[in-house]
């Protein structure tokens, strides 16, 4: 522990006083409400809740039931390909590579 800690752990506990607790609470009440999300859509909360469905509609359109790319089945080699291969033209032309 260092000398603040040591210090600290001679202290001894007092109770607060008896109307703090009482003051605090009140002066919590008085104080004005935090921010809230009503406060800040309160100019015009139907325009928002407009926009809101708007960005769902969106959504759905961009996310929607699409159908899945169609994968290419492989192509079946035939022993003229495969004996093809030796020859570079040949090759790129299996692959569909330019020249």
């Amino acid at each position: 522990m260092n000398d603040f800690e040591q210090k600290l752990a001679r202290q001894t506990f007092r109770a607060p006083p008896a109307g703090l607790r009482a003051e605090i609470l009140r002066a919590w009440a008085a104080a004005p409400a935090a921010w809230a999300w009503r406060d800040w859509l309160w100019p015009a909360p139907q325009a928002w809740a407009a926009l809101a469905a708007l960005w769902l509609v969106f959504a759905a359109v961009q996310f929607g039931d699409r159908p899945a790319p169609a994968l290419a089945a492989p192509r079946a080699l035939d022993s003229a390909t495969l004996l093809a291969f030796h020859h570079p033209r040949a090759y790129l032309h299996d692959l569909d590579l330019p020249d």
